[in-house]
């Protein structure tokens, strides 16, 4: 099934959003909901991410997975629709991407 221009073009600007970008100026937009669905996005990526990098999460200051996660969010579209490939891709994002973490933790892509 293929979205209308209209319809894709809404989709988005949430999605962009959701990510880190500013609010959608879309019709009969209700901002305190959008607001809530763009926290379950953040939670949802924060959530994966952490389960599928225990060691990881627990071996980085929190400050630094966090902003790893947000830069993530922000500058990466994930090409699959399905979570549970968001963490190879966050491993693609930092091994494909100069980072200071990389520089900061030598092994982080061990």
């Amino acid at each position: 099934m293929q979205l209308d221009s209209s319809t894709y073009q809404a989709q988005s600007s949430l999605a962009a959003f959701c990510r880190g970008g500013s609010l959608p100026l879309l019709p009969d937009i209700n901002e305190n909901h959008v607001l809530q669905y763009k926290r379950l996005i953040k939670n949802i990526f924060h959530d994966t991410l952490s389960s599928a990098y225990p060691l990881t999460c627990d071996m980085l200051p929190s400050n630094d997975w966090n902003d790893l996660v947000n830069q993530f969010m922000l500058h990466h579209a994930c090409s699959n629709p399905q979570v549970w490939y968001m963490p190879v891709e966050l491993y693609e994002y930092v091994r494909d991407n100069d980072l200071p973490l990389k520089k900061k933790y030598l092994h982080l892509l061990e």
